[in-house]
């Protein structure tokens, strides 16, 4: 069949509308994916470049801060647990939270210190897992003792259920005893290479 003027013209209005479309979808789409991905890459580069400089800002501050720095750790010192290396501080600690405990009428049944964690450069963090019974003021008692008292404490865990009533002097209490499990942490000043004993020290007692 031949096309008159009017249908080639049709045809050929027809065939450049499809061609461009084609174009647009195969050719400028993508194109413009590409060239937004490329812009969030360099905006990502960019922001990565700021925190970069910014760092090395910082770092270059580093030695006029130290001194300050220093005295802050000099001023928590006497907060921190002493000891000839980090497992004598573990057991310090260990004692130190035992000792506040009874004084809280709170009777520790077990104690274990885990091994110490670096949290910094000759800073180390002792941590002591204890299992306790008490009635709940001497608890509440104790743990604001430990949070508010001269050593640098954190109860980083605590689980309290009921457990079975003391019996002080052979007669029962009336106060409802509870159980306590916590993990109680210190820190210290030392390396750890520098720890002679790395296993941990269990201390256990019964309760009165």
């Amino acid at each position: 069949m031949r096309l008159n003027g009017r249908d080639r013209r049709a045809v050929v209005v027809g065939a450049a509308l499809l061609g461009a479309g084609l174009g647009v979808r195969l050719g400028i789409i993508p194109c413009a994916r590409r060239l937004g991905d490329t812009r969030e890459r360099i905006e990502r580069e960019r922001d990565l470049l700021a925190r970069e400089r910014a760092l090395l800002a910082e770092v270059q501050s580093y030695p006029a801060r130290m001194p300050a720095a220093e005295r802050v750790l000099l001023g928590e010192a006497p907060r921190l647990f002493g000891g000839s290396n980090l497992s004598t501080a573990s057991a310090t600690l260990v004692n130190y939270v035992s000792t506040r405990s009874l004084a809280h009428r709170v009777f520790v049944q077990q104690s274990v210190s885990r091994p110490p964690i670096a949290v910094a450069a000759g800073v180390a963090k002792l941590q002591v897992e204890l299992r306790a019974v008490g009635d709940l003021e001497g608890m509440l008692a104790l743990l604001q003792d430990l949070e508010g008292g001269p050593k640098l404490l954190t109860v980083e865990s605590l689980a309290l259920g009921h457990t079975e009533r003391l019996n002080v002097g052979g007669r029962p209490r009336d106060e409802e005893v509870l159980g306590m499990s916590a993990t109680v942490s210190g820190y210290a000043l030392g390396d750890l290479e520098a720890t002679q004993d790395p296993l941990a020290v269990v201390a256990e007692g019964a309760a009165p």
